[in-house]
C-alpha cells in the first residue's frame, strides 16, 4: 500500500486506512500463522516465499527434538493483532451496522 489505499474502500473508511498505512506496510489485510514449522516443511518453497514477504508468522520451528520460538515472527503477529484491534476501534459501525438485541 505504501501510503495508498485500495479504491474499493468507501469514503468513510479511507481516512482511517490512510492513517494506518505507514504502520501496516504491505501486509495490511491478512497474515498467515504457522504454529509449528516441522523440519520436513522447511523446504516448502511457497512457505519460504511467504515468510520472506512477511506474510506469514511461524511461532515455533522444529530443530531436531527441540522447538525453537521464532521471536521476530511472534513480534510480527503481536504487532499485526495490535493493528487489527486499532482498526476495529476506529472503524466501529462503519463497515457493519451496530445494533442492540
Amino acid at each position: 500500500m505504501n501510503g495508498q489505499v485500495p479504491h474499493s474502500l468507501n469514503q468513510l473508511q479511507r481516512p482511517y486506512a490512510l492513517a494506518e498505512s505507514p504502520a501496516l506496510g504491505d501486509w495490511t489485510f491478512g497474515l498467515g500463522v504457522v504454529s509449528l514449522l516441522q523440519e520436513d516443511q522447511r523446504s516448502n518453497s511457497d512457505l519460504k516465499e511467504l515468510r520472506k514477504q512477511e506474510r506469514v508468522s511461524v511461532i515455533y520451528e522444529q530443530n531436531g527434538d527441540k522447538f525453537v520460538p521464532q521471536e521476530l515472527d511472534i513480534y510480527r503477529l503481536v504487532n499485526f493483532l495490535t493493528i487489527l484491534r486499532f482498526r476495529a476501534s476506529k472503524r466501529e459501525g462503519l463497515i457493519a451496522i451496530n445494533f442492540v438485541r
